[in-house]
């Protein structure tokens, strides 16, 4: 009879892991109607538990992978963090991401300069191309959203920059932006995707 974690079999071991990573009870699509207003289960903490068993052994990091990890992006100083420096293991493996990053966050990381929404897109797009394995995206603000700013982006000149991302798995995309024109021409830059099963 095993009397350690470690006497156990590599199988045993990950489906136990299988077990401590809470993203087998978040639901594929995560999201609810809008008039529900019920809070994202896209939480990184589903995977704290996961990523300490992890920490445990070179054995255990071995036989878990890093795998089903939930992203928030709430200020664009963390996206480009994760843009830039960001390793392609951990790239690979978020399956769920939140985009929540409002104009001003953009606005406010680049002081010096006058950012673009054609630029912003471009970063997005590069960025979203790199998540070969992202199922769920919910954008909640986007720094394509300038209208609050008496500014209008082109929709048509964002919309030709538009990055191929056939590659990505996305099968779940909710956008829950304010923005009326922003709620109603966003989805468009997405129309390039493979068709997805919820919307």
């Amino acid at each position: 009879m095993p009397k350690t974690l470690f006497d156990l079999s590599d199988e045993l071991i990950q489906r136990i892991a299988f077990f401590v990573h809470d993203d087998h009870e978040v639901p594929l699509p995560s999201f609810n109607p809008h008039w529900a207003n019920f809070a994202s289960e896209i939480d990184p903490s589903v995977q704290q538990d996961y990523l300490n068993l992890r920490l445990v052994s070179r054995r255990l990091r071995s036989i878990c992978p890093l795998q089903n990890l939930h992203v928030k992006m709430i200020t664009w100083q963390r996206f480009m963090q994760w843009s830039l420096h960001c390793p392609r293991n951990v790239r690979s493996a978020v399956t769920r991401l939140v985009f929540n990053l409002p104009y001003e966050s953009m606005r406010i990381y680049q002081r010096y300069s006058s950012p673009q929404p054609y630029h912003a897109w471009t970063t997005i797009a590069n960025f979203l191309h790199s998540l070969r394995n992202l199922r769920e995206l919910e954008i909640i603000d986007s720094p394509l959203c300038t209208h609050y700013h008496r500014l209008t982006p082109d929709w048509d000149e964002i919309s030709r920059s538009i990055h191929p991302v056939q590659s990505l798995s996305l099968t779940s995309l909710s956008c829950e932006m304010a923005c009326k024109r922003c709620a109603k021409n966003l989805p468009l830059l997405f129309l390039q995707l493979p068709p997805l099963s919820n919307t």
